[in-house]
C-alpha cells in the first residue's frame, strides 16, 4: 500500500480496518442476476426469489438500473454500518436477504486506495468536528 496516499495514520487504521472487513462477492451477485435472468420460474431448489429480491433492490434503489450494472466492476459484502455509509456518498449499493452488497465501479488498484473509504473517514471526521462545536 502507499504509504502516503493517507493524510495521517488515523485515517489510514480507519480505511484498513474497513477493507479488511469486505468479502470479494462479485461471482456471487453476477450468477444470482445471470441465473435469474436466465430462469425466472423454475421450481427445483434453488432460491431465486433471493435473486429476483438482489434485481429489484437495484431496480427501485437507481433509476437506471441496467446502466448502473454494467458500470459495477466488483461486488463486495459489507456490513451494515458500511451499506449506510456508503449510501450517504451514493455509491451503489444492494440489499437482499440479509445481506448487503456495495458494487465497486473502479478496479485495478488497491481497494485500500479506493477514494470511496477516505470520503467516509472524512464524512465521519466533519460530523465528530460539528459535534464538538456545538455548546
Amino acid at each position: 500500500m502507499k504509504e502516503d496516499y493517507f493524510k495521517n495514520e488515523e485515517e489510514k487504521s480507519f480505511v484498513q480496518r474497513e477493507c479488511n472487513k469486505l468479502t470479494c462477492a462479485t461471482y456471487l451477485v453476477e450468477s444470482l442476476m445471470r441465473v435469474n435472468a436466465e430462469y425466472p420460474h423454475s421450481d427445483n431448489d434453488f432460491d431465486y426469489d433471493n435473486c429476483r429480491n438482489i434485481l429489484e433492490t437495484v431496480i427501485y434503489e437507481h433509476e437506471d438500473a441496467v446502466e448502473v450494472i454494467k458500470d459495477v466492476l466488483e461486488w463486495w459484502i459489507v456490513d451494515t454500518w458500511m451499506y449506510n455509509k456508503l449510501n450517504e456518498i451514493d455509491q451503489v449499493t444492494l440489499a437482499a436477504n440479509g445481506l448487503y452488497f456495495w458494487g465497486r465501479t473502479c478496479s485495478g488498484q488497491s481497494i485500500e486506495l479506493d477514494g470511496t473509504f477516505q470520503t467516509i473517514y472524512q464524512n465521519i471526521q466533519d460530523a465528530v468536528s460539528v459535534d464538538n462545536k456545538k455548546p
